[in-house]
């Protein structure tokens, strides 16, 4: 094992050939990437014994950079560009950097960890720089096992596969490992000198390199930044990804923009997405962990779960549920949490989010469940979704009892909820629907109960068998349109426009009665749903018109229309139709031949034999 103290240097050969060509055109040459990634490194090795201007932009104090003019040409490097943020007298600073790039008798390197900053984009297109980007200077798979074998490190296959994983190709990463790997075969026996470290062994030597990798990010890195941005990235590293607004809400700062475009050239380390008009960033990976480490220890857990709630406030007013339950989850909340899932029980099923959220509600203690009207409907709504009728009873059971024992508004929401579940329980069917709709209509009269939104089609192309199986009312389907179809749709509220309509059109269909008046009727309800509807009654007339295609030997015109309608729910950012609206085009697929498009299908569908959803039941094309 190579026991000298001397850096095993692994060329990169792209950068090193950058270099040569930048020499020999005396052209700038511009190298940049994350700290230990190796930049000052390449020039010193580059460079050698000849002669050379170093400036320091961390140590040059605000002075000014000075290269006297010569008759022969000069080499002169910048290194540590990104510091020039952080500088006072940084205009100075750059007016003389432009200058040394435009001189002839100076060749530059400048070394930094960001790209090209805007203040050289001018200089840069007149001048012409090579650039060397920070993938050329990190390690290829070719390198790590150079570096492995030039250290004489000893490691088992799985060990390989892991160690680079956990270098990624970062110079000093693979420094550290080997510094460590020399302390934990100090002492060895000589007898297994030849083998691979022991899983225990390797295993302490990475956690005790990415230990080291933190300490050499915190005291070399975040120590140099001025106190407000040190701060604004510790706290945001709580998210994997933010925009403006979610750092504005976490951190309680009016200046995040600037102090965004400030990071963006002190390190390669912050990450855009341009999404629209909105632009998303993220830490890179080992940035974030390093700054989530470092928080722990700097704040206290009062501060720590404030940023946490306000993050879990930001995604709850967004409707990202599972987001904000993360964030209360890590910090313990338990009372905002239960906020969302009593939230969640009062939207429409078909958009709540019941088989996400499960376990959240079945770890709920039976008793907190009991004090909250909504969250005893909730259980027994998710017990239905999940086909556990005694469980979703007894929760029905449980809120009646809540009825009777309680009075005023508590008794009033009780009543309301249990109206909702007699309506909504999918495992009910539709036996006494009639009935129920009428009391139900009385009571909402008299204003004696309130109810949210329902979804008949539960997400799917169908109006008879979306969440409940109204088939049986396809026997008396024009009887029943016409005595309590108002009833219904004014019931069911925006879920109701075009209800009726599609219907009978799907009724119709199912009995193979006229074409031509199945389309009238899909028709005539897609534009009812349009006209302040709801666009999961346009995917169930779409779904009745796709089907008529189909059955008259036009597949390719039912996969179009699909198609279209996919880019409206897109458009709409109908999401939770995505997955039903690709199966239905998968259904085209299949009766268009193309096995290909059906075979990737099934490679990303939902698999039934673990899970079950009643909202994903689309997800079976064999029907």
């Amino acid at each position: 094992m190579n026991q000298n103290n001397k850096i095993i240097y692994i060329r990169p050969k792209r950068a090193i050939k950058k270099l040569k060509a930048a020499d020999e055109e005396n052209i700038t040459a511009y190298i940049y990437g994350v700290t230990g990634i190796g930049k000052t490194e390449l020039i010193k090795r580059y460079l050698g014994r000849k002669k050379y201007t170093y400036f320091d932009m961390a140590e040059i104090q605000n002075g000014e950079l000075e290269v006297p003019v010569s008759e022969q040409r000069q080499t002169v490097v910048v290194d540590n560009l990104h510091e020039i943020v952080m500088l006072k007298a940084s205009e100075q600073i750059k007016a003389a950097i432009v200058n040394l790039i435009k001189r002839e008798d100076v060749w530059l390197i400048i070394a930094g960890r960001s790209n090209v900053p805007p203040w050289l984009t001018a200089v840069r297109y007149k001048e012409v720089f090579y650039i060397i980007e920070q993938s050329e200077l990190m390690f290829d798979a070719k390198d790590d096992e150079q570096y492995i074998q030039k250290m004489e490190m000893i490691f088992s296959s799985e060990q390989n596969k892991s160690i680079k994983g956990s270098c990624q190709g970062l110079p000093v990463g693979w420094n550290i490992t080997y510094n460590d790997y020399v302390q934990e075969r100090l002492g060895e026996d000589k007898s297994t000198v030849n083998e691979p470290l022991s899983d225990e062994r390797f295993n302490n030597m990475v956690q005790k390199g990415f230990a080291q990798m933190w300490d050499y990010l915190e005291y070399h890195v975040y120590d140099k930044w001025d106190v407000e941005m040190h701060e604004f990235l510790l706290e945001i590293s709580i998210v994997d990804k933010f925009t403006v607004r979610l750092a504005e809400m976490i951190t309680g700062r009016s200046d995040v923009e600037q102090l965004i475009e400030n990071a963006k050239w002190i390190g390669n380390f912050l990450l855009e997405d341009h999404n629209g008009d909105e632009i998303t960033y993220e830490l890179v990976e080992p940035m974030r962990i390093s700054m989530k480490r470092y928080l722990q220890r700097k704040y206290t857990k009062e501060k720590i779960k404030t940023l946490y709630e306000n993050a879990g406030l930001y995604y709850q007013l967004i409707d990202e549920p599972l987001k904000a339950l993360e964030m209360y989850e890590s910090v313990g909340d338990t009372e905002r949490l239960v906020t969302i899932l009593i939230d969640n029980v009062r939207k429409a099923v078909n958009n709540a989010y019941y088989y996400e959220l499960k376990h959240f509600y079945l770890e709920l203690p039976e008793d907190r469940i009991r004090t909250s009207p909504e969250l005893m409907s909730g259980m027994s709504m998710l017990q239905s979704l999940l086909l556990n009728i005694p469980e979703s009873e007894r929760w029905y059971s449980e809120l009646e009892e809540y009825e009777k024992t309680h009075t005023g508004s508590e008794r009033r929401l009780a009543k309301s909820r249990l109206l909702y579940l007699e309506i909504g329980l999918p495992h009910r069917g539709s036996e006494n629907m009639v009935n129920i709709l009428k009391k139900s209509w009385r009571l909402l009269s008299d204003k004696q109960v309130s109810l949210g939104e329902f979804s008949v089609t539960s997400n799917q192309a169908s109006q008879m068998n979306g969440g409940k199986d109204f088939c049986e009312w396809s026997k008396r389907d024009r009887e029943l349109a016409g005595s309590i179809g108002k009833i219904v749709e004014l019931i069911l509220g925006r879920y109701g426009k075009g209800l009726v309509n599609l219907a009978l059109a799907e009724s119709f269909f199912e009995k193979g009665e006229d074409n031509f008046e199945v389309a009238s009727l899909a028709n005539r309800g897609r534009m009812q749903a349009e006209s302040g509807g709801k666009i999961e009654q346009c995917f169930v007339a779409d779904g009745i018109l796709a089907w008529l295609y189909i059955l008259t030997g036009k597949a390719v015109e039912a996969h179009e229309l699909m198609e279209r309608f996919y880019q409206k729910a897109e458009g709409e950012q109908a999401d939770r139709l995505y997955d039903n609206i690709k199966t239905f085009i998968a259904r085209c697929d299949l009766y268009m031949g193309d096995k290909a498009a059906v075979s990737e299908w099934l490679e990303k569908a939902p698999d039934e034999e673990l899970e079950i959803s009643l909202y994903d039941k689309n997800s079976c094309i064999s029907s």
